[in-house]
C-alpha cells in the first residue's frame, strides 16, 4: 500500500487496544462481518463527504454533532489522539488515508456491534 510501517503499526495498535480493552470490559460482541465493515465504512465516507466544502464554522459545528452522536466517544478520542500523537493527521501520503480511514471505521464497527448476550 505504499505506507511506512510505523503508520500500519499505529493501527495495528489501536486494533490490540480495542481487542484488550473488550476482553477486560467483559463486553461481548458477535463478529463484525465484511457486510458491516462496508456498512460503517460507506457511513463515514458519507459524514466527511457532508462536510467536504462547508465553511470552517460549519465544518466545527458538523464534527462536534458526529462525535456527540458516537457511541463510543471515548474511543474514538483515543483513536484520534494516537493518530495524531503519531502524524497520521497530517501526513501528506495519499495511501495513508486507507490506514486512517481503517482507524476510524474500526471505532464505527465496535459501536455498532451486536453484543452477545
Amino acid at each position: 500500500m505504499a505506507v511506512s510501517p510505523a503508520h500500519a503499526e499505529v493501527v495495528l495498535e489501536a486494533l490490540m487496544v480495542t481487542h484488550l480493552a473488550l476482553k477486560g470490559s467483559g463486553e461481548k460482541i458477535k463478529t463484525i462481518t465484511e457486510e458491516e465493515q462496508e456498512r460503517e465504512l460507506q457511513r463515514l465516507v458519507a459524514s466527511v463527504k457532508f462536510t467536504e466544502r462547508m465553511a470552517p464554522a460549519l465544518m466545527a459545528e458538523s464534527i462536534k454533532q458526529y462525535v456527540g452522536f458516537q457511541k463510543e466517544p471515548w474511543l474514538l478520542a483515543y483513536i484520534i489522539a494516537l493518530l495524531q500523537k503519531n502524524g497520521m493527521l497530517l501526513s501528506a501520503n495519499e495511501n495513508s488515508k486507507y490506514l486512517f480511514l481503517s482507524a476510524l471505521n474500526l471505532v464505527g464497527c465496535i459501536a455498532n456491534a451486536q453484543r452477545v448476550a
